[in-house]
């Protein structure tokens, strides 16, 4: 589980092999359990990728992360404190 404050966070995401040729991308499932459009990952070199989202409300998230495409990772995501 990841955990941020409030505000403009980064989420990193490790491509397979660490490949340098993926199109990363993830979807948010927001507090109300609505899901948001493919959010575009940058490539940042060595197979690591980033996204910066902003979190504007204390509770739980949830980011599917795709590579071309394919779901290949799930994070929890907490935005707050240990109880959030």
């Amino acid at each position: 589980m990841l955990t941020f404050s409030p505000g403009k966070n980064r989420i990193f995401y490790k491509a397979t092999s660490f490949a340098d040729d993926k199109t990363v991308t993830g979807k948010i499932i927001l507090l109300d359990l609505t899901v948001t459009d493919a959010l575009p990952f940058t490539n940042i070199g060595d197979g690591i990728y980033a996204l910066d989202y902003t979190f504007l409300r204390v509770g739980r998230y949830a980011c599917t992360i795709f590579e071309d495409g394919t779901v290949t990772s799930w994070e929890t995501i907490r935005i707050g404190g240990p109880n959030a």
